[in-house]
């Protein structure tokens, strides 16, 4: 199965680097992709634009991954989720887990090869 048209993304790390990385990946797979480097820039962005699935880092400078991803739950079901995360010991909360997070969802900085990212984001949206 294939999906009919690609989702839109949102990036929320702080990490400058990472960010364009992951950004610069999706947008060569044909992807819309928005980047936060926040908590409050990633809201923003979700109030103003359709966003389908966020890949977010567990560690922003004013929130944590997990209330950012639980807020944008509450207020948006249907949004899908991908962890990326410098915690080698991050293990997925029931609460998200709760909303179908799974490991296969869960990425450990470094990857070498963002496309691994871009693979689950279609593997989600094909299964959706």
């Amino acid at each position: 199965m294939e999906i009919e048209k690609l989702p839109t993304v949102l990036i929320v790390d702080d990490e400058p680097h990472l960010n364009g990385a992951i950004r610069l990946t999706f947008e060569d797979s044909d992807f819309e992709v928005y980047s936060a480097y926040s908590g409050e820039e990633g809201f923003e962005l979700l109030d103003r634009n359709r966003i389908d699935v966020c890949i977010v880092d567990m560690r922003l400078p004013d929130t944590t991954g997990n209330e950012f991803i639980t807020a944008v739950h509450d207020n948006n079901p249907e949004m899908r989720f991908v962890i990326y995360t410098g915690s080698i010991d991050y293990a997925i909360p029931k609460n998200l887990q709760s909303i179908g997070i799974t490991e296969e969802q869960v990425f450990i900085k470094p990857i070498k090869d963002f496309s691994k990212l871009v693979n689950v984001v279609v593997k989600i949206f094909e299964n959706k």
